[in-house]
């Protein structure tokens, strides 16, 4: 009997790995290393919706995720619904992404970039199908720098749910919430997730402040499980939290642009390698401006990474350069 295919609408998020045919050009240690981290960041990423999945709580409001992994490319996705609850529904799957990306960045040093739409889409054990699919992965394609954009679908939500609770008091942690899951530079949101941003449950619901330990009391005997990982949550101090997400992707950016915003291993007659280089490149430039800016953003300027930007006189073309005194060598030693 042929299978009847029905097709519903899913937010989908598609992303895979910046650098993953370079590192296997550079021998079989570096590749082994880089085999290691990347499934050790996939693991990480299918214990972040397992997580998400135990939650009893999330189980009420029929947050359930979907994901397929195969080599580098990782799609998480979750059906649209239609209830009052789809402004927690969709935030929740967009910082999920959030965490799953900053795991990559942070815990592994790896930089991804990739798209999240909605649109029709079926998947099960054995079919994934739709036009969501063909448009996210078309999406990831197109991004240029190391960052997980997000399609006029969803901004036409997420603008659609601001407007809606906008004049409404009561409600205002959902303008908070959405403003917190894009990178703005200079005021301006961009239709990119904000990995480097680290919120609070009291930044996003303020009514729990001062009601922390009823909350956790209020939810330990049905939903202990939820209690005991949002207890771990409040108990984070959110300026501690930002500055260690903000030291950890400063060491990951030095140690990445030492070894590949530069031509030094590479022949100047090679143009080919030269061209997926300088493409690399500008990909870390893009990181460095929007860690720096992240920095100034939460005045955190001691955090700022200083590089001198200089050139490749064989080739002309830029190059990334950690100072002397701020060398991977000097900060680990």
């Amino acid at each position: 009997m042929i299978k009847c295919i029905e097709l519903s609408d899913h937010y989908a998020a598609y992303f895979d790995v910046l650098g993953y045919k370079e590192n296997f050009n550079k021998g079989r240690e570096v590749a082994q290393k880089f085999i290691d981290d990347l499934c050790s960041a996939i693991d990480d990423s299918i214990a972040v919706v397992n997580n998400m999945q135990s939650s009893k709580i999330l189980k009420l409001a029929q947050i359930d995720f979907h994901q397929r992994i195969f080599s580098d490319n990782v799609l998480v996705c979750l059906k649209k619904g239609d209830t009052s609850l789809e402004p927690i529904r969709i935030l929740t799957f967009l910082q999920t992404i959030i965490d799953i990306q900053r795991k990559f960045v942070l815990e592994h040093g790896i930089l991804l970039r990739g798209g999240i739409s909605v649109g029709p889409l079926y998947i099960d054990e054995s079919h994934l199908v739709g036009e969501v699919l063909i448009k996210v992965v078309a999406m990831e394609h197109a991004v240029k720098y190391p960052f997980i954009a997000i399609d006029d679908a969803v901004m036409d939500i997420l603008t659609s749910l601001t407007a809606k609770y906008a004049d409404d008091q009561s409600l205002q942690y959902f303008i908070t919430w959405i403003k917190s899951v894009f990178i703005r530079f200079e005021g301006i949101a961009y239709k990119t997730l904000d990995y480097l941003n680290y919120i609070t449950v009291q930044d996003i619901w303020p009514f729990i402040r001062g009601n922390e330990e009823q909350l956790i009391n209020a939810l330990s005997d049905q939903y202990n499980g939820d209690a005991a990982q949002i207890q771990r949550h409040l108990n984070q101090d959110r300026d501690d939290a930002q500055c260690r997400v903000l030291n950890l992707h400063k060491a990951v950016l030095k140690k990445q642009i030492a070894v590949y915003c530069n031509y030094d291993d590479i022949d100047f007659r090679d143009e080919k390698k030269i061209l997926e280089r300088e493409k690399i490149i500008m990909k870390y430039k893009w990181a460095w401006v929007y860690h720096n800016t992240k920095c100034a953003q939460v005045n955190r300027k001691d955090l700022v990474l200083n590089l001198n930007v200089t050139y490749d006189e064989r080739i002309m073309k830029d190059v990334l350069r950690i100072p002397a005194d701020t060398s991977v060598d000097a900060e680990n030693s």
